[in-house]
């Protein structure tokens, strides 16, 4: 398989390198944003990955990264890059937020899935699958009203691409973890964190890895699955 793993150089995103890597015949691709240095020790440590530069805010470089997917010859779209997110109550946050927030991380995964899957269809066969939250199903923590939202929007399009393509060969499939300890709550006080563990169903948050084993399941898995959000937050508020 060749795969393109969106935001690749840290977190999840590095653990998906990692663990997909391993298998040697996958050829991974995968982008990275300011973090160059841990991109090129990824790209060192292991011979089967390339990285690609992609900046969400910048116009320039997503065309580059379209313009350049017909040439990648993927089978796999992993949709994880995420920019940035606004902590703040909603009654708090600059409305304009809203639109540069949809600019800077909705738009782009639209724009690299758009040209993928139609790479996709010529091939007449294709993977899209996105990573989003638990906290679609379930009470949003206070605060991520903004990022909850445009996950959303992306879960919506999720349906969309399965049916549109089904026909086609081409599926779309999401996987939506619970918390995990990694960049993304590295902000986040202690304190609140052992509390939300605490009273996690398993005392323990998901790790990357069983985050990483479940996009693996779906690489691998029939093109009869299709249109599913794989949730992945031990029955928690259900």
């Amino acid at each position: 398989m060749k795969i393109l793993i969106t935001g690749g150089s840290s977190g999840l995103g590095k653990s998906l390198v990692e663990m997909l890597s391993l298998e040697r015949k996958n050829k991974i691709y995968f982008t990275y944003c300011n973090s160059i240095s841990a991109a090129k020790k990824i790209e060192k440590k292991i011979d089967n990955v390339e990285k690609i530069h992609l900046d969400f805010s910048d116009e320039e470089s997503i065309s580059k990264l379209v313009k350049k997917i017909p040439e990648l010859k993927c089978n796999v779209l992993i949709n994880n890059a995420y920019s940035s997110y606004e902590n703040l109550h909603f009654r708090k946050i600059d409305y304009r937020k809203f639109d540069n927030s949809f600019k800077v991380n909705v738009l782009p995964t639209l724009r690299i899935t758009q040209e993928m899957i139609n790479y996709f269809v010529s091939e007449k066969f294709g993977k899209v699958i996105n990573i989003l939250t638990s906290y679609l199903v379930s009470n949003p923590p206070i605060g991520l009203s903004e990022y909850v939202a445009n996950k959303a929007y992306l879960l919506s399009m999720n349906k969309s691409w399965a049916t549109e393509y089904a026909r086609l060969n081409v599926t779309s499939n999401a996987v939506s973890p619970s918390i995990m300890r990694n960049n993304f709550t590295k902000n986040i006080d202690e304190r609140i964190l052992e509390i939300a563990e605490n009273k996690h169903p398993l005392k323990k948050f998901i790790l990357e890895e069983e985050v990483c084993n479940t996009v693996k399941f779906i690489i691998k898995s029939p093109q009869h699955l299709n249109g599913q959000n794989i949730i992945l937050n031990a029955a928690e508020h259900l």
